[in-house]
């Protein structure tokens, strides 16, 4: 799919679209969350979007998902894992630590996860299965969830009339490499220490 047809069916469908693939995103569905909102600040500079509405729409997909997927881990996550772990090397061990960590550390992760590519689809699960309390979680998700799009948002109206929205991709390739190299780095810094 081209930057095209995403733009004419972003354009014929309107904010639904927007909800639907930011809300795909969070729950664990593949999609370009990033970019998606980067290419929606583009189109708000080339005024084919609603600023409030795009921001709206956004953040509505994203607080909705990682909503479905705490109680989606709060309800059938536990005996999930413990049943099907073991099929993807979790043990009982580093489950109990993860656990451990997110009671600790709840609070922050829930509201930076989403900066994180495959941490924002994890944490709103792990959040469920830990029991952190749900007020807690509502207000640290919203807040993240706000900070989030608006941040990606306002970056890509701000590039929208200086970069041709056809590069739109690249720069989504450009943040994966990115985040490849960083993770490569920390995994050779912690096997040298």
């Amino acid at each position: 799919m081209n930057v095209d047809q995403i733009t004419e069916y972003l354009l014929t469908y309107g904010y639904w679209i927007i909800l639907l693939v930011l809300f795909c995103g969070i729950v664990g569905i593949p999609a370009p969350e990033e970019t998606f909102l980067v290419f929606i600040g583009m189109l708000i500079a080339k005024h084919q979007l609603s600023f409030y509405g795009s921001i709206g729409s956004a953040f509505a997909g994203t607080l909705v998902g990682m909503l479905c997927a705490y109680f989606i881990g709060r309800k059938v996550g536990s005996p999930f894992v413990k049943k099907f772990g073991k099929y993807i090397k979790i043990t009982e061990e580093n489950r109990e630590e993860t656990y451990r960590n997110f009671k600790r550390h709840g609070k922050l992760s829930t509201l930076l996860c989403l900066f994180i590519p495959g941490f924002r689809q994890i944490t709103p699960y792990v959040a469920g299965i830990t029991g952190f309390p749900v007020l807690s979680y509502l207000l640290f998700a919203t807040l993240g969830s706000g900070l989030w799009v608006v941040l990606y948002i306002i970056g890509g109206y701000f590039i929208g009339n200086r970069i041709p929205v056809e590069y739109v991709s690249f720069l989504g390739l450009a943040a994966l490499i990115g985040f490849i190299v960083v993770i490569i780095v920390k995994k050779r810094k912690k096997t040298s220490k």
